[in-house]
């Protein structure tokens, strides 16, 4: 997750300083987003405190900027919910103190809520629910998977980090229609052998004595996850 978006890996369990309690949500509508976030619990709240026109901000002004920025990247992008357009609190404890925000491990949090929007999707598949959304950060999967496997000519250096900023939207379409145009010729997506070896490989799993082999074997898995996700989106989702 560091590797990808750049977000802190270490430091306090966000989810370990429990719900946040009523005086901290208060704070931070109150002090961070303004009062008429108070009434509604809008993304377009945070958005505006980010959009907002500013000269010399004031110390007030650059601590609403980082809580709102925060609340509105996680609502948005690592960790979207179930609800449009609706912010989530179980992390806003970590917001209290805007020179805080990063002693926490954000990373941890977003692969902990990624984790339960699979199974979620899972328990919903296996009962014919039709899924109307997909929560958690899906795009980092799509990252992680693209920026591992073997695409010839479009495999890239892994030298620009955090390696999101190196996939545009247009770099994402057309590498999964390469994907998807070499898996049709016979190439089997259930294996490690389209794991790229054109590169080094920017995600190695560190304290184990080969990092290359356990690297493969763990992208492996994200090949076949990632494979099975792509799958149940075609099977499952209209707009897909």
């Amino acid at each position: 997750m560091e590797r990808v978006f750049g977000i802190p890996c270490s430091g306090s369990i966000i989810s370990e300083t429990g719900m946040a309690r009523r005086d901290i949500i208060s704070k931070v509508t109150t002090v961070y987003l303004g009062e008429d976030s108070r009434q509604s619990r809008s993304v377009k709240t945070a958005q505006e405190v980010i959009e907002r026109k500013y000269n010399k901000m004031t110390e007030a002004e650059q601590a609403a900027f980082k809580v709102a920025f925060v609340i509105y990247i996680m609502s948005t992008l690592l960790s979207p919910g179930s609800k449009y357009d609706y912010l989530f609190v179980d992390y806003w404890s970590a917001l209290v103190d805007p020179c805080c925000i990063g002693k926490f491990d954000w990373s941890e949090y977003v692969v902990r809520k990624l984790f339960q929007a699979v199974v979620k999707l899972k328990t919903e598949l296996q009962v014919s629910n039709r899924v109307s959304n997909i929560t958690g950060c899906s795009i980092f999967l799509q990252v992680l998977y693209l920026d591992s496997i073997d695409v010839g000519v479009m495999n890239m250096e892994h030298s620009t980090f955090p390696r999101i900023s190196s996939f545009s939207a247009e770099t994402i379409k057309s590498m999964v229609l390469a994907d998807s145009l070499c898996r049709s010729g016979g190439s089997s997506i259930l294996s490690s052998a389209r794991v790229s070896f054109a590169t080094p490989l920017a995600y190695v799993i560190h304290g184990h004595m080969n990092h290359s082999v356990v690297a493969v074997e763990v992208l492996a898995a994200v090949c076949r996850a990632y494979g099975k996700f792509r799958s149940l989106f075609h099977e499952h989702l209209e707009f897909i």
